[in-house]
């Protein structure tokens, strides 16, 4: 989150964090449904087993990508290497 205060447009942040907790709110719900719904279907373990094996190619994105394994701190990042643009954003 401090990496997208950072690097996003100062004007860009508030509809940025916004549509994130929106996301986030609506997500938790549905997520708390459908896995009440798939643990009362197949049992908890195979639901655990399910996240835990979704989470793996995420794992393995940030542990081959070298760009996402070397992320420095915000202030030192370069936007434009990670697809974005600063242009409009105060220099700090």
């Amino acid at each position: 989150m401090s990496t997208l205060q950072e690097l996003l447009p100062v004007e860009m942040v508030g509809r940025v964090f916004s549509a994130i907790a929106g996301a986030v709110s609506m997500a938790g719900p549905l997520g708390a449904l459908l896995g009440g719904f798939l643990g009362y279907m197949f049992g908890s373990s195979i639901v655990y087993s399910l996240g835990i094996w979704a989470m793996l190619p995420v794992s393995n994105q940030w542990f081959i990508d070298p760009l996402l394994r070397n992320i420095p701190n915000p202030r030192k990042m370069d936007p434009v290497k990670y697809g974005l643009s600063r242009h409009t954003a105060l220099n700090r």
